[in-house]
Order: C-alpha cells, then structure tokens, then sequence
C-alpha cells in the first residue's frame, strides 16, 4: 500500500469516527441508545475477527470475557459502591486476568481441542455466575443504576442513575 492509500485509509476511518461522534448529539434518545448498544456490539465482533480471523482460532468462549468484564464492573458497583471510572478499568482487569488463565489453558491446544476447551470454560464461568446468584443476581444480571456514584468528569458531575444522562450522555 503506497502513502497515497494509506492517507485515504485514515482519512475514511477518522471521518466514520467522526460521524458516530456527531450521531450523538442530533439522535432522539432511543436511538442514541441504540447506537450505543451496536457499537459495544461491533467491539465484540472486532474481537472475535482478530481471533478467528488473522490467528485462525474460532471461539466458543468469547462471550466469557465481554461477561467478566462487565459482571466484574457490576459487581464493584453494586456491592462495593465504587465510582464508574474505577469499576471501568476493574472490569477490564478481571478480563485480562480472565484472559490469561484461559490463555493458559487452551493455547496449549489447537484445532476443534480449541473449541472444546473454550466452550467448556464459558459454560463454566456461566454455570458460576448461577451458583453464585445472591452476589451476581444469576441470569437476571443486576440493576446498578440507583447505586451507581456520579461520574465525575473533571468539574463536572453526570448522575448516572438520571434516565437523561444514561440515554444522552453527548447532550449533557
């Protein structure tokens, strides 16, 4: 790929970033929402692309760590009353440390043994987020957005649990 190329290849992405950025403040708040929801969605399958697609590994337990991180960030939330910021970047380090058990585990084998073993370890930290149902709320998940601290932007403080600033976060 030339310079020429290249340049037209940044210049698509950084104007597709900036689009979503400016969807956020003309979208009605179900679609704001929606947008939302598809972006953390294309995140995932970024992901599973990488794995499958350039390493050549296909996955049945990639859910597991988008779960961890997300029940991780909960959790300390919910039970611990940890501000947003921190329960982020908590999230995030249970899916590494999650990440690398698993890499332990199932890099050592290849092919459908792959398969097998990341399916048995999603299936196993599903069945434990059910056994554990009084901390995790089971297959109901939690609701976090009462216990949920402001999150605290420089001098600025968003109240998370305000249905206005959950759906329209860019508009605040």
């Amino acid at each position: 790929m030339n310079g020429s190329d290249r340049t037209k290849v940044y210049v698509l992405h950084l104007g597709v970033i900036a689009a979503l950025f400016a969807l956020q403040f003309v979208l009605p708040p179900y679609h704001h929402n929606s947008v939302a929801r598809i972006m953390v969605f294309a995140a995932y399958a970024m992901g599973f692309n990488l794995l499958f697609g350039y390493v050549g590994l296909m996955s049945l337990g990639h859910a597991m760590f988008f779960g961890a991180g997300m029940y991780a960030s909960g959790l300390v939330v919910y039970h611990f009353g940890v501000a947003p910021l921190p329960a982020f970047a908590i999230g995030i380090a249970a899916s590494l440390l999650l990440a690398l058990f698993v890499g332990f585990a199932a890099l050592h084998t290849s092919g459908m043994s792959f398969l097998i073993v990341t399916l048995m370890l999603a299936q196993a930290f599903w069945l434990s987020v059910l056994y554990f149902r009084d901390a995790t709320g089971g297959d109901y998940g939690l609701v976090i957005f009462n216990k949920v601290q402001p999150l605290a932007l420089g001098s600025y403080q968003i109240s998370l649990s305000d249905p206005d600033a959950r759906y329209n976060i860019g508009l605040l």
